[in-house]
C-alpha cells in the first residue's frame, strides 16, 4: 500500500496502536495492531500485530524497519518514548517527536523542571485556535533548545528541542473549561509553529484511521475470533480505505463511496484501476 503514493518529505508519520475488540476469545486476548499513518497523504502505510498493547514497545522498532522514514517526522505517544525507538528513527534517517509521560518518570520530571523553572530559555511560542465539535480549543506551543543536561533519554538520540503544549478547551454548551499540559522531546531544530502543527497532525491516525475503521467498517462490532481472521480483515479494511481515499473526484463520505462501490460496477472498476495508475 505504501507504493500507491509518493510520500512528501517532511510530513508527519504517526504511529499508534488499536485493539481489535472482536478478536478476543476464551484462549487469547484481543489482538493489538500498531499502524503507521501518513498524515498529509491520509494513507496507512504499514502495520505490525502484537498479542497485547504493552507489546507496542517491541513492535514499533520492527514497524520502523518496514517503512521508509527518511526525511519524515515520526510522532509517537508516550508508549514509544524509549531510547531504542528514538535511536532507530535516527538510524533510519528520520526525525522524531515523542511524548514524555509517566512511563518515563525520570525523563518527564527533568523535562518539566527544565521548562517550568527556566522560562527565560523559551525561544519560541505559537498559539493556534480551533473551533469545531461544539467546542473551542486553544493550543499554545513553547520550545526550549538550550537543553543543558536534560533529559536522560538524550544520549545517542540527537535531541535538540523540548516542547510544552498547553491545551485549553471551552465547551459553550456546558460552560466548562479544562486545561492540559503535555511535554515532548524532538530531534528537530524547528519553529514553535512547526511543532504545533506536527503534534496536532499526529491525531490524524486516531481521527482518520482508527475512528473510520470503527464507524465506516464497524470493525469493533465484528466477531472474528478464529486464527488470523481479525488481523486479515483489519489489513483488508485498511487497503480498501486507502483505495477509497485515492478517489478524489467527489467529496462524498467514505461510507457513501463504499456503498457505491458495492452497488455500481463502473465505480468499483474505477476504484480498482487506481491501483494501477498510482
Amino acid at each position: 500500500m505504501s507504493s500507491l503514493t509518493e510520500l512528501t518529505s517532511g510530513q508527519v508519520i504517526g504511529i499508534d496502536g488499536k485493539t481489535i475488540k472482536g478478536s478476543v476469545n476464551a484462549k487469547k486476548n484481543a489482538i493489538h495492531v500498531v499502524s503507521t499513518f501518513a498524515s498529509m497523504n491520509g494513507l496507512c502505510i504499514g502495520q505490525v500485530t502484537t498479542a497485547k498493547k504493552s507489546n507496542e514497545i517491541i513492535a514499533i522498532p520492527e514497524l520502523l524497519d518496514l517503512i521508509i522514514i527518511k526525511g519524515m517526522i515520526v510522532t509517537i505517544d508516550a508508549m514509544g518514548c524509549q531510547l531504542d525507538i528514538a535511536k532507530k528513527i535516527i538510524e533510519n534517517l528520520g526525525d522524531y517527536i515523542l511524548q514524555v509521560k509517566g512511563n518515563q518518570e525520570k525523563t518527564k520530571e527533568e523535562v518539566e523542571v527544565e521548562v517550568q523553572f527556566n522560562t527565560d530559555l523559551v525561544c519560541g511560542s505559537n498559539t493556534v485556535e480551533d473551533y469545531g465539535h461544539r467546542r473551542a480549543e486553544t493550543r499554545i506551543c513553547e520550545i526550549i533548545k538550550e537543553l543543558g543536561d536534560v533529559p536522560v533519554l538524550s544520549k545517542g538520540t540527537e535531541i535538540k528541542s523540548l516542547i510544552r503544549i498547553t491545551t485549553q478547551v471551552f465547551e459553550p454548551s456546558t460552560q466548562k473549561e479544562r486545561a492540559e499540559v503535555r511535554y515532548y522531546i524532538s530531534s528537530l531544530d524547528a519553529t514553535a509553529e512547526k511543532f504545533n502543527h506536527s503534534i496536532s497532525s499526529h491525531w490524524a491516525i486516531e481521527n482518520n484511521l482508527h475512528w473510520t475503521l470503527d464507524v465506516t467498517f464497524n470493525e469493533d462490532k465484528q466477531q472474528r475470533k478464529k486464527d488470523h481472521a481479525a488481523e486479515n480483515m483489519n489489513m483488508l479494511y485498511k487497503m480498501a480505505l486507502n483505495i477509497l481515499k485515492l478517489e478524489k473526484d467527489n467529496k462524498k463520505s467514505m461510507k457513501w463511496k463504499r456503498n457505491r462501490a458495492i452497488c455500481v460496477d463502473e465505480y468499483r472498476e474505477k476504484l480498482l484501476s487506481l491501483l494501477h495508475s498510482s
